[in-house]
């Protein structure tokens, strides 16, 4: 098989799943197939956009934020906001600086982390949703926190299942 644009080169194009595949599974990271453009969303683009989004909307208008969310303007809920936009950009910038890597040690040490605070994020966000502190938009955070969670934890353990189950 010859990779699309390789002009008569014969060049070796690996699977998923092959054992010959040189790059670990968790530096592809891909959520589905490529798109026409041969670009594929990963869980870290996909954190990291959603990073800078609210990070960058937490520091700039903390108070529209926190409307959107349902919760009560004050001063200290706006200091809050600004404080949770700082760590969601140091998060995105984390995760894009952390796009290229390719050793599994690096990888680990920005999965396992990743993993458990998205889960911590998780049941904060489920918690705040249920007791009427955020309406009903919380819920979207829930989705983010679990999606971050999830992906962490399968790309984490994505090695270990081929290591078991494919030798």
């Amino acid at each position: 098989m010859t990779r699309p644009g390789a002009r008569g080169r014969n060049w070796p194009v690996f699977s998923a799943f092959s054992r010959r595949d040189p790059i670990a599974p968790q530096a592809r990271a891909a959520v589905g197939r490529h798109n026409k453009r041969g670009i594929g969303l990963s869980v870290k683009t996909f954190l990291t956009f959603f990073g800078l989004l609210f990070g960058v909307a937490d520091l700039l208008v903390p108070a529209r934020v926190g409307v959107i969310f349902g919760m009560e303007p004050s001063r200290s809920a706006e200091l809050m906001a600004r404080f949770f936009g700082v760590a969601l950009l140091a998060w995105a910038l984390i995760s894009w600086f952390a796009r290229d890597f390719h050793d599994e040690s690096d990888l680990r040490h920005i999965l396992a982390p990743s993993g458990f605070a998205h889960s911590a994020g998780v049941i904060v966000a489920t918690i705040g949703t249920l007791s009427g502190t955020m309406n009903a938009m919380g819920w979207t955070g829930v989705l983010i926190f679990l999606f971050g969670a999830v992906g962490s934890f399968y790309f984490l353990t994505a090695d270990l299942h081929q290591k078991v189950f494919h030798t």
